[in-house]
């Protein structure tokens, strides 16, 4: 479960904002529904609520908020990978502005009913500091580096490693690495379930294609999922009766042809390279979806299928995975060519004590202010994002602002009460 995650100095977001998954205490509408109880201790007992949407006009830091979650992920788990003159993949600091500082996160997040804290700060080359917290306050590690290059490591002797383990650590962690990742590399034990939240609770969506190439690699794996696949699309009125994985040889030369002409940036297209050639299975999965019951030349491919279509296959393993294994999955532009039924049954999953037994959180971005009112958000559960005049991107909930409950969100939202609209110029696409 994820209790909080703050980020600084990454794309538009240049000062520390902060997304909370803490229910305000006075607020009680749907507290039912909307808020998981968790067990920390035998003791403790604490709440988090299930979902949260952002809200804000086009650029103005939505998707980077998201992004800076996805690019924290994929530093933790390919950190061992690197060499040590490789650059933090995706790392982007704030860019209007002479100062130069690193990049800090920030997360809270409950694991075996354990609360820790994970801080980083780090250049595109090298990790300035590192900690995990685990609470009651416990340091399990710290990495801290001096003005002249070299660290200080502390490390939990009775929690975690003793002197000698610790001090292969030390030896072990590159400067551009985490000395997380270097821990499990080395098999420690009590790292790995902060390790594993990374790899196996935390899920973000940004990008359909490897959403396609999960959900089909799933479901090649598992019959049994596969169904369930077909069962969501079903019910979502897809017309989808079947579901054909098969594994075909890939052509390298058309693979290198359409990475060249991919739209995406030339450091991460050296990254899938590398993996390609790394990889020894040269083999993809052609995913074909059948259409009707008895209509012939019915199969088509996914590529053919609807966009709305092809977005809910992609996020159709993540939802399944993330209600049976108490996941969070953070997903960008969710609604994004998907009916706004479809978007708030998504959303009612999340918030169903009966389907979600394990404290599943969905975390998204929209542009639909109705979702507020037809899928029962609660007023903490709606977060905003504008840009500032240093063109940095604020983050703000609704709950900071007097709002009362029956207010008319979409209204409200829409007439600018809460900022975080777009202020067009009436003349836009008119003068000449």
């Amino acid at each position: 479960m994820l209790i909080s995650y703050s980020i600084s100095n990454y794309k538009s977001l240049k000062t520390e904002q902060t997304l909370s998954m803490l229910p305000v205490t006075s607020m009680k509408e749907y507290a039912d529904n909307n808020i998981s109880l968790t067990k920390l201790n035998e003791k403790s007992m604490t709440k988090v609520l299930n979902s949260a949407v952002v809200y804000g006009p086009n650029g103005s830091g939505k998707s980077s908020f998201i992004e800076s979650l996805q690019c924290l992920r994929r530093f933790v788990l390919t950190s061992s990978k690197m060499n040590p003159s490789d650059s933090i993949p995706e790392l982007i600091p704030f860019q209007f502005t002479e100062e130069v500082s690193p990049t800090s996160f920030d997360l809270m997040f409950i694991v075996d009913h354990v609360r820790y804290q994970y801080k980083l700060s780090t250049t595109k080359h090298y990790v300035v500091s590192e900690e995990l917290y685990s609470f009651p306050k416990k340091k399990l590690f710290s990495r801290m580096r001096d003005s002249n290059g070299n660290y200080d490591y502390t490390v939990n002797r009775t929690h975690v490693a003793g002197k000698s383990t610790a001090d292969v650590w030390a030896e072990m962690t590159r400067d551009n690495g985490l000395l997380l990742s270097t821990a499990i590399q080395l098999n420690n034990k009590t790292l790995k379930p902060v390790f594993d939240w990374f790899k196996h609770t935390l899920h973000t969506s940004m990008n359909l294609l490897s959403s396609f190439n999960e959900t089909s690699e799933a479901c090649f794996e598992s019959d049994s999922l596969k169904e369930r696949v077909l069962t969501l699309l079903d019910k979502a009125d897809t017309g989808i009766t079947n579901i054909s994985i098969t594994k075909e040889e890939i052509v390298e030369e058309e693979f290198f042809s359409q990475l060249k002409d991919a739209p995406i940036r030339d450091e991460m297209k050296t990254v899938i390279r590398d993996a390609f050639m790394e990889d020894e299975d040269k083999t993809y999965l052609d995913t074909k979806m059948k259409h009707g019951y008895n209509i012939p030349n019915s199969m088509l491919d996914l590529s053919e299928e609807s966009d709305g279509t092809k977005k809910l296959y992609s996020l159709s393993v993540p939802l399944i995975k993330a209600l049976d294994e108490g996941q969070v999955v953070v997903i960008d532009e969710l609604g994004e060519n998907l009916h706004p039924l479809l978007v708030k049954r998504i959303i009612e999953l999340f918030h169903s004590p009966e389907i979600n037994k394990n404290g599943a959180q969905l975390i998204f971005s929209s542009h639909d202010p109705m979702l507020k009112d037809y899928a029962s958000l609660r007023r903490d559960q709606v977060w905003f994002t504008e840009k500032n005049q240093e063109h940095a991107t604020e983050l703000f909930a609704l709950s900071d602002f007097s709002v009362r409950f029956s207010k008319n969100f979409s209204k409200a939202y829409l007439l600018g009460e809460f900022d975080a609209i777009p202020h067009i110029n009436s003349k836009i696409l008119i003068e000449q």
